[in-house]
């Protein structure tokens, strides 16, 4: 009988003028996405391969003299355009980090959340934003007008259940807009393929991911659409309707991120700069106090004449090692503040899905957790690498660091603080990859998400089925 039901509730639907009208519509974003996908990817490849000639030139004017380099030169990752953009845009994080190669000194462009940019048009955007409305548009009067033309009472009477009524308004709207979904990325993955000529694997993983997400999220608002519609004051359904869809969609996604400082509070850029000037300072008044002797007049850290036996290095290498951590501290920090922000999004079923698809993609701040951590690695090896071409050179004091550039004129006998000599490789100084965690570990991370957003169901069910029960069908 339910099967029966569900057949004729969706053949009804698609006979519908409104509902054929908006699945052309959907059908047309997805393959809008699709041009604005691919426009936006190539505008990023070219912009992407820019910068990385740019920082090729400037390496090689700098790794000229190694000496030169490890005062003014930059350690640099450059994230490669996304191409899980047409599932979910995610920003908010810068996409470049820059370090000194003496020393992790983690730069990046800015520290601060952004509320979340919904408006990019994305897979996610067209089923989490577009389609979750939807869902509450055909839900929101499904039950009530079953009851204002008599067919409600009239199915009750030929042994329908209300229970059997209710699911299959639910489970006929669930499938609709899961077969929409269904051919609607597959009619956008085939233009991508024709419009590129190639398939990005992040694609398939995304967009299936997105699929299976997008079952009990759509089902959320189906079901809460369904409970509003059980209200006495129909009339008014509409407007609950809209208030709900707000809130959930826009209203709580953005409200954490400008809240963010009274959530968790960041240095701003001066308190930063004078923190860890202090600490750099104070950190070369303890060398100054051990070596330097005002009375005899040996300065052997502030001053140039006892600058080969390494005083004046080993001081200003171990202020960098301070300024780096207090870096590394701010950036760690701002990603503590995005994580306690997405938990406490967790009540927003569109945040889930959000962030559900942002661990199984690694993207956002799931990403630049890890950047920033390779990125360490990968400074700490160029590291190792400097000073093991610098030992190779004879002349070499072996005098690592930033200020060495700018001594080597007080050296005589042809000595310099650390070696002359090139760089044997530039290109390598720029990194634009970083290994990813297996599909398995990434699935695991977002569970607690996805069981949160299957609760929310379960428990908009319940009160549902509690409330057809009573529901008055006179």
């Amino acid at each position: 009988m339910l099967k029966t039901i569900i057949k004729k509730d969706i053949s009804l639907m698609l006979k519908d003028l409104k509902i054929q009208i908006y699945c052309s519509i959907i059908l047309i974003l997805f393959i809008m996405s699709s041009f604005t996908f691919v426009s936006e990817l190539k505008k990023e490849q070219k912009k992407f391969q820019n910068e990385i000639n740019t920082q090729f030139q400037l390496n090689e004017q700098y790794t000229n003299n190694m000496m030169r380099f490890i005062s003014e030169g930059r350690l640099n990752y450059f994230q490669k355009p996304s191409k899980e953009a047409i599932v979910v845009n995610k920003t908010g994080f810068p996409t470049h980090i820059t370090s000194s190669p003496t020393a992790f000194i983690p730069k990046i462009v800015t520290l601060k959340p952004h509320p979340k940019n919904n408006i990019s048009l994305s897979w996610l955007f067209i089923i989490g934003i577009i389609e979750s409305f939807s869902a509450l548009l055909f839900s929101y009067n499904a039950i009530s007008m079953e009851k204002l033309n008599g067919t409600f009472r009239l199915q009750l009477i030929n042994n329908v259940s209300r229970i059997s009524v209710f699911l299959s308004k639910y489970l006929g709207l669930l499938l609709f807009f899961t077969f929409l979904n269904i051919i609607g990325m597959t009619v956008s993955s085939s233009l991508i393929y024709l419009l590129l000529g190639t398939f990005f694997s992040q694609i398939a993983t995304g967009g299936i991911a997105l699929m299976v997400l997008s079952i009990p999220f759509i089902s959320f608002f189906i079901l809460s659409g369904l409970l509003i519609s059980m209200s006495k004051d129909y009339r008014s359904n509409i407007v609950v309707a809209l208030s709900f869809w707000l809130l959930f969609s826009f209203i709580i996604p953005q409200l954490p991120f400008l809240l963010a400082d009274k959530i968790y509070k960041l240095q701003n850029q001066n308190e930063f700069v004078k923190e860890y000037q202090k600490k750099m300072w104070n950190k070369f008044d303890k060398w100054s106090k051990k070596y330097d002797d005002e009375k005899t007049g040996q300065f052997k850290v502030g001053g140039n004449g006892f600058l080969k036996e390494g005083y004046r290095s080993g001081a200003y290498y171990e202020m960098s090692q301070v300024k780096g951590k207090l870096y590394k501290k701010r950036i760690l920090d701002s990603i503590r503040q995005i994580n306690l922000i997405n938990k406490i999004l967790m009540i927003s079923p569109y945040s889930i899905l959000e962030n559900s698809l942002c661990k199984i993609m690694e993207l956002g701040v799931y990403k630049l957790d890890k950047e920033v951590s390779q990125f360490e690695e990968f400074q700490a090896e160029i590291e190792a690498k400097l000073k093991r071409i610098d030992s190779e050179n004879p002349k070499s004091l072996h005098l690592f660091y930033n200020g060495a550039w700018s001594d080597r004129n007080v050296l005589t006998d042809n000595l310099v603080p650390f070696s002359d000599k090139p760089y044997p490789n530039p290109n390598e100084l720029i990194l634009t990859k970083f290994s990813k965690d297996s599909l398995t570990n990434k699935i695991n991370k977002s569970l607690i998400n996805i069981l949160i957003l299957i609760v929310f169901n379960l428990v908009t069910l319940s009160v549902s089925i509690l409330k057809i029960r009573q529901f008055d069908v006179r």
